[in-house]
C-alpha cells in the first residue's frame, strides 16, 4: 500500500500537471470503484476546474471549483495514472477523467480493487476523514506525540499503524523509523522513556521527509503517475531485510508477524528491554 511519501509524491506531480484543468469528461468502467450514486460522481465533476490538491495521511483530497471534494484512496493496489488521451486503456483501469483541450488524461487502476472514489462537499469532506484518520503525522508536534506514546498501552508498532491515531504511516516507515530509533517492535509505547521518544519522533519525520524527496518507495504496486519510480527503497535498512546483515552489527535481520503484518528488526540494535 502507498503510504504518506508515495502519496505526497503523487500529489506533488499531480499539482505540477493538473492544477487548473477543467474535466471534459468522466468515464466509469467499474461501478464499485465509486463510494456514491454513479451519476451524482459525474455530475459534481464534470466541468468543474481542480483549483487545489491537498492530502491528509494516505488521503487525496482535489478541491474542484463547484465546491465538492474529489476524495481518492488507493489501498492496496490503486494508482493514479497520467497518460496521453489516445493511450491505450490497460486492464485494470476504472475511471478515466479527461481535461478540455487536454492530451492527456488521469485514470485510475486498481489491480485488487480496494480503492476508491467519491466527492463530498467541504463539512461533509471533514466530517468524513475526521471519522476514519487523526491528525497527519507530518502536522504532529514532539510534545503532543510524546503525550500520546505515554498514555497508551499499546505496542508500539500497532501504535504507529493506527491510522486513526496519526495518520500517513504504513509497514514500511514504521519498520525503518523503529530501527533508525533503536526501538524493538514489540515494546509496549508507555514503557518508552523520553529519550527513546524523542528519537523515534525525529526518526519518523526524518525518514518521511527523506523518502519523499527520494519519490517514495517504489516496492509492489507503486509507480508514479507516469509509470516512474520512486527510489527510497534502495536506502530500506531493515524492510524486507530478513536473513540479511544489519548494517549496523552485522547481526542477521529477523522477520515476525505482529496483527498479520511483518516486521524487521535487528535483536541486537532493537533490543526489547521491557
Amino acid at each position: 500500500m502507498p503510504e504518506l511519501p508515495e502519496v505526497e509524491t503523487i500529489r506533488r506531480f499531480l499539482k505540477k500537471h493538473i492544477l487548473n484543468k477543467e474535466i471534459s469528461a468522466v468515464n466509469i468502467k467499474f461501478d464499485k470503484i465509486i463510494h456514491e450514486d454513479k451519476k451524482l460522481f459525474i455530475e459534481h465533476l464534470k466541468k468543474t476546474i481542480i483549483t487545489d490538491i491537498k492530502r491528509q495521511g494516505k488521503y487525496f483530497i482535489f478541491v474542484l471549483s463547484n465546491g465538492y471534494y474529489l476524495i481518492i484512496h488507493l489501498k492496496m493496489s490503486g494508482q493514479l495514472l497520467y497518460v496521453p488521451h489516445k493511450s491505450k486503456i490497460i486492464k485494470h483501469t476504472h475511471v478515466i477523467i479527461s481535461f478540455k483541450g487536454g492530451d492527456f488524461d488521469l485514470r485510475f487502476k486498481d489491480v485488487r480493487r480496494f480503492g476508491y472514489l467519491l466527492t463530498l462537499s467541504k463539512s461533509e469532506s471533514r466530517k468524513y476523514l475526521l471519522k476514519r484518520i487523526g491528525t497527519d503525522i507530518l502536522d504532529v508536534g514532539s510534545l503532543e506525540f510524546k503525550k500520546t506514546l505515554k498514555s497508551k498501552q499499546r505496542i508500539i508498532k500497532s501504535l504507529l499503524l493506527d491510522q486513526k491515531l496519526y495518520a500517513g504511516i504504513g509497514n514500511i516507515y514504521a519498520n525503518e523509523a523503529l530501527f533508525l530509533a533503536g526501538i524493538h517492535p514489540r515494546v509496549k509505547s508507555s514503557n518508552l522513556n523520553d529519550s527513546q521518544i524523542r528519537k523515534l519522533y525525529e526518526a519518523l519525520q526524518k525518514i518521511l521527509k527523506s523518502a519523499i524527496k527520494s519519490g517514495g518507495s517504489s516496492v509492489g504496486d507503486y509507480i508514479l503517475p507516469d509509470d516512474s519510480i520512486g527510489s527510497f527503497q534502495k536506502r530500506h535498512k531493515v524492510y524486507q531485510k530478513d536473513g540479511q546483515a544489519c548494517p549496523i552489527c552485522k547481526t542477521h535481520i529477523k522477520r515476525v508477524k505482529q496483527n498479520g503484518r511483518s516486521s524487521f528488526f535487528c535483536p541486537n540494535c532493537q533490543k526489547k528491554h521491557s
